[in-house]
């Protein structure tokens, strides 16, 4: 992790029912598996995410730690994939090796945690929404209380994750985040957004017209814009740039934080 990037202040809980006992979570925005310019390699590709939503420190230094020791032993981590309807499910603990179970139940265990649940959701121009929860309850009651009540817990955390999609969208979009577009392509695009011509922009950033061109041309591939107009476009809808307009209500609980 990356303790450079300062975050966003705010609480650390979520607002929602207390009963699955939530310690800790994650939330970020994944491709759709077939998105364009984008193919999700599992850790590899999730590796190269710049930014992620969460609870804590702690819960992405647990993150950083699945990744890079526990990933490739856990079943359903190599079975699962960003879905294009809504999905929820348990990480079961015998899903991983034997061998590096006591090393999971440690992990959980620095976050006061005994099982995690993930709920997935598709949202609008090509993203899917992906919120894990560290709970303070055994695993076999959070499997009861799923199949009894996943209705509710859907309904509970669905607004959850509108929220925390609007509040940063613009920090974790996935063309963004998995540096897709570079740093250097999205400012260029925002200069265009602003008025400014290849000219322009050429002489602002000390950049030649044909490298100005080179960057809107990429991405004008990769979101499948027709035209530099519907570039922009596109660009505004999947919150690459600022100022981005979206309808519903502000996050309010979470903490967006670099890792590496």
């Amino acid at each position: 992790m990356n303790s450079g990037q300062n975050p966003i202040p705010c609480s650390p809980t979520l607002p929602i029912d207390d009963a699955l006992g939530v310690k800790h979570y994650y939330f970020a925005l994944l491709p759709y598996p077939d998105q364009p310019g984008l193919s999700l390699n599992k850790s590899v590709s999730l590796k190269k995410m710049r930014t992620v939503v969460a609870s804590s420190p702690a819960v992405l230094r647990y993150r950083e730690q699945y990744l890079q020791r526990l990933a490739h032993h856990d079943r359903g981590y190599m079975k699962s994939v960003p879905s294009t309807q809504v999905n929820t499910w348990v990480w079961r603990e015998n899903d991983v090796n034997v061998r590096h179970q006591p090393t999971l139940r440690k992990m959980l265990a620095n976050l006061n945690s005994q099982s995690r649940f993930s709920i997935s959701v598709p949202c609008e121009h090509g993203h899917v929404a992906f919120l894990k929860l560290f709970l303070d309850i055994p695993e076999t009651d959070l499997k009861t209380e799923l199949s009894s009540r996943s209705d509710y817990w859907c309904d509970q955390l669905i607004p959850v994750m509108h929220d925390l999609t609007v509040k940063h969208i613009e920090q974790i979009n996935p063309l963004a985040n998995f540096n897709v577009l570079s740093p250097t392509c999205i400012k260029i695009l925002q200069m265009v957004a602003d008025g400014d011509s290849s000219q322009e922009i050429s002489q602002k950033l000390h950049l030649t017209e044909r490298g100005i061109n080179y960057h809107l041309d990429r991405a004008r591939v990769v979101v499948g814009a027709k035209n530099r107009i519907h570039l922009i476009s596109l660009a505004h809808r999947l919150g690459v740039l600022a100022n981005r307009q979206w309808d519903g209500p502000n996050g309010e609980s979470s903490i967006a934080q670099q890792v590496r």
